[in-house]
């Protein structure tokens, strides 16, 4: 404005008119009007910024803070370009050691991941709790293959001085989880001098012997538990029990399951888990022979066949053309008080159609009709009527 007022007018400028001073002031108005909110706020921040640098820290705040004292000065005093300054001072210098780390966080300090360190002489034995976090921790490394960090985490608690024997098993199986056999031999050869072996030691080695084929190993890992004045459970004959119908000798199979009747090891779910399995493969192979004599040694051991077991049982008779053993079979299920189900009547009925008696077929279907449990599939009724059409009996297919 007061270029405008003070100088004439350019010639080039001649046709322009000059506005006048109270004009420019009520533009000016009408442009910063609007905006005056802003312009409070951001006045207002400002000052409460400035305020702010200027007032002391709180006692909390000065306690729990990383800065020192000169840094707690600085900061009201010269502001924050002068705390950054002194902590790029203080990251380049090495870091002091806390003596006083375990008792102020609760906690020991994590080992690494593959190597291990042993604990200042004053640093306070670790808690249970602490103790069942390594060991888990040694589980989940195992179960992830890195044996170095479970072997990292069991060298730190043999340097804190607190691996007991779960600790001790736990690296043991780790060592097999991840095939290192000669560790495992090695590590199983430690805990028998320390005296820290019991049968969850034994259990797991016998595991690694199984697991290498070696049988022969297994079986003498066994009988040594008794020099330590220890027994085998059910887990021990489980193992055995599993690589006897994994190698499909019947002969170890029932060896197992005298044993077991010997020592009086009930058999539980897993026992008959395992025997199912066994009757499962020899339905895949056709093997009656091995079947049956599976069965019996069950019978002579007083282990309780289920329903599944007989239907197993059943359909080792269809594929093997021997349907003259399932009536017994029936009759054993009818003694021992064991229901059947609609698996056990469709496979009498296909036993019983691929023999050509048709008849005794209907007599299982009425059965199967009269109760209102069960119900017939398609695939059932269509061996029926092929069984029908074969025979000519048009009728009765109908």
């Amino acid at each position: 404005v007061l270029v405008y007022q003070c100088f004439p007018t350019p010639p080039y400028c001649s046709k322009m008119t000059l506005l006048d001073f109270s004009q420019l002031l009520s533009l000016a108005w009408d442009v910063v009007s609007p905006m005056w909110i802003d312009f409070f706020m951001f006045g207002l921040a400002a000052v409460s910024y400035w305020i702010l640098l200027r007032l002391p820290m709180p006692t909390k705040l000065r306690h729990s803070s990383p800065m020192s004292k000169e840094q707690d000065t600085t900061f009201n005093v010269l502001g924050p370009a002068s705390i950054d300054a002194q902590t790029k001072r203080q990251e380049s210098e090495p870091a002091p050691q806390d003596k006083d780390a375990t008792s102020l966080t609760g906690s020991r300090r994590a080992p690494p991941s593959h190597s291990a360190q042993r604990l200042m002489p004053s640093e306070p034995r670790p808690s249970k709790e602490l103790l069942r976090r390594d060991v888990s921790q040694i589980k989940n490394l195992a179960r992830l293959g890195d044996l170095q960090g479970a072997k990292a985490t069991f060298q730190w608690l043999v340097a804190d001085g607190s691996a007991n024997r779960v600790a001790y098993n736990s690296f043991l199986d780790a060592c097999v989880q991840c095939h290192d056999f000669d560790g495992a031999l090695k590590h199983f050869s430690e805990m028998k001098t320390l005296g820290l072996v019991d049968t969850v030691s034994y259990n797991t080695m016998v595991k690694a012997y199984l697991h290498c084929g070696g049988v022969q190993a297994a079986r003498a890992c066994v009988q040594e538990m008794a020099l330590f004045g220890l027994k085998p459970d059910s887990v021990t004959y489980h193992e055995l029990l599993q690589a006897a119908v994994q190698s499909g000798n019947q002969d170890a199979i029932s060896t197992v399951l005298e044993e077991m009747k010997a020592r009086r090891i009930r058999p539980n779910v897993v026992t008959h888990s395992i025997l199912a399995g066994a009757l499962r493969r020899f339905v895949k192979t056709r093997d009656a022979s091995k079947a049956f004599d599976l069965y019996e040694a069950m019978s002579a051991n007083d282990i309780a066949c289920s329903t599944v077991t007989y239907n197993h049982l059943l359909q080792v008779c269809v594929s093997c053309s021997t349907m003259h053993r399932a009536h017994q079979l029936i009759q054993d299920m009818k003694d021992a008080g064991v229901q059947p189900d609609i698996i056990t009547y469709s496979t009498i009925i296909k036993g019983c159609c691929q023999q050509g008696e048709l008849d005794k077929a209907f007599q299982v279907m009425e059965v199967v009709k009269q109760d209102t449990q069960f119900c017939l599939d398609e695939i059932t009724y269509n061996i029926i009527l092929s069984s029908c059409a074969r025979q000519r009996r048009i009728d009765d297919a109908l």
